[in-house]
């Protein structure tokens, strides 16, 4: 894993935003839940790029306007996200501020969140971005525990 503090301790950065800490935090503990808010959309990637699945975001209501509450990926009909398969009724129970989801490519994907996020992709911690410390996260995630996210797994 990443040094993401880099020489640095937390109490040096005052200056880092208050959902970077949380990140952070979350990713010094190894704590796979930062995958199921702030970095959804880098699991699904992940997910997409090792085993082409089809990236899906779900989509709620904000402001006048929406936004993006989760983001997963499909393997046929079963989606995953970092906790593993799950069915369409648990993402519903988990996610219930959204009214919608559809199928996000990945070029709109990177695009709403650079626009939402900018600093995420942006800002390094030790010479490494936000973004590309959840990415390395999710591939150690997913390799330490391929039986759970592998096509022939979720599939089942």
């Amino acid at each position: 894993m990443i040094d993401i503090y880099g020489s640095k301790s937390m109490s040096d950065m005052e200056d880092i935003p208050i959902r970077h800490k949380s990140i952070l935090d979350q990713l010094r503990d190894r704590d796979i839940s930062v995958f199921l808010s702030a970095g959804c959309h880098i699991f699904a990637l992940y997910l997409n790029e090792r085993f082409g699945y089809r990236l899906v975001a779900m989509w709620y209501p904000q402001n006048g306007s929406e936004g993006i509450e989760h983001v997963y990926a499909m393997n046929g009909e079963i989606g995953i996200d970092a906790a593993g398969p799950i069915s369409r009724e648990g993402f519903d129970t988990r996610f219930y501020r959204s009214n919608r989801r559809e199928e996000i490519t990945l070029l709109h994907l990177r695009a709403y969140f650079l626009r939402v996020c900018p600093q995420d992709s942006s800002r390094e911690y030790g010479g490494t971005t936000i973004d590309q410390l959840l990415y390395e996260f999710a591939r150690c995630h997913v390799e330490d525990n391929i039986g759970l996210f592998s096509p022939r797994s979720s599939s089942a």
